[in-house]
């Protein structure tokens, strides 16, 4: 016996019931079969009854236009990975993965889009010391697929303070004839010059 028939006979027991309480009595009564009942199951019927909202409406895509300025904005943070400069491509071509932002906005497009590099490790906020700063630049120095993890520390070695902004432009004056330079805004990263 299907479920949607065991429903319907144990309905009609219970209405059955119910009315004999307030004294109603009911001869028994054979309810002919339905064959469309008999032929479904109950995620059949589940599928027809609740499943016919309205579907939703597919998101807009950004822009071809927006999808290179903000290609070009997020391709001096991948370095010499490729592979990210392409996955980046591919999800600017997904409108789900900007829902919640104005797709019309490059600002809005890229705070996205920085939230995604933040995630592949290639750009991270300013660390607030010089001690935390050289372990992320040699993180985003992997992530960036750049040989230049030794480089930075020795380079960071050779510099005798610990004020920031000094250390910064130190370390930049010690990378410019390797042709990398660290920016710190917005973002910390490294990125070739020229």
């Amino acid at each position: 016996m299907s479920i949607l028939k065991q429903i319907n006979k144990t309905a009609r027991q219970v209405a059955k019931f119910g009315l004999s309480k307030i004294g109603i009595n009911l001869p028994d009564v054979e309810v002919p079969e339905d064959p469309d009942i008999e032929e479904r199951d109950f995620f059949d019927f589940f599928q027809r009854t609740f499943d016919s909202r309205k579907k939703d409406q597919p998101l807009p895509q950004i822009s071809q236009a927006l999808q290179t300025r903000a290609l070009e904005w997020a391709t001096p943070y991948c370095g010499n990975n490729d592979e990210l400069r392409q996955k980046i491509s591919d999800f600017l071509k997904i409108p789900e993965n900007f829902a919640l932002k104005n797709i019309h906005d490059i600002d809005s497009i890229q705070e996205e889009l920085a939230e995604y590099l933040k995630l592949h490790q290639v750009i991270q906020e300013m660390p607030p010391t010089t001690a935390d700063t050289l372990p992320a630049l040699q993180r985003i120095a992997i992530a960036q697929h750049r040989k230049c993890f030794n480089l930075l520390r020795q380079a960071s070695a050779q510099i005798d303070t610990d004020a920031l902004p000094e250390w910064l432009q130190k370390m930049n004056e010690r990378l410019q004839r390797f042709d990398i330079e660290i920016t710190s805004e917005p973002f910390l990263s490294l990125r070739t010059i020229s």
